[in-house]
């Protein structure tokens, strides 16, 4: 997931901390491009329960999560960047990190969510 993105051995420690620690960031970071922070939030809102409904099954692969949130996303005809980009620093408090499927199938479910509803939160402020 990392690896293309690691130049020394000594940078996996910076890489990887926000799977155990989420970074500090600014709720400004969570609104793609010319969104809003009330469409971030609503885009986060909405996403909740589809994870929510997510089975073991498809939490056990971030292929089967990226068939979900884009099947999802298809459906609802959403635009990828206007659903994943908030989902992206939700989860990783970071512009460049691995793609949202990664990091839900890393983190799991329990500690996706909790992310998401501290930037629901952070965006409402």
């Amino acid at each position: 997931m990392e690896k293309e993105r690691l130049v020394l051995l000594s940078d996996l420690v910076e890489k990887t901390r926000g799977y155990l620690i989420l970074p500090t960031y600014q709720a400004n970071l969570l609104v793609w491009k010319k969104s809003t922070k009330e469409d971030a939030r609503l885009q986060l809102q909405n996403i909740i329960p589809v994870l929510e409904g997510f089975n073991n099954e498809i939490t056990g692969s971030s292929a089967l999560i990226e068939m979900a949130l884009r099947e999802y996303i298809e459906e609802k005809y959403l635009q990828n960047g206007n659903v994943l980009w908030p989902l992206r620093v939700a989860l990783s408090g970071l512009s460049a990190s691995p793609a949202p499927f990664e990091l839900l199938w890393v983190l799991g479910k329990e500690e996706s969510l909790r992310r998401i509803h501290k930037a629901i939160t952070m965006l409402e402020e």
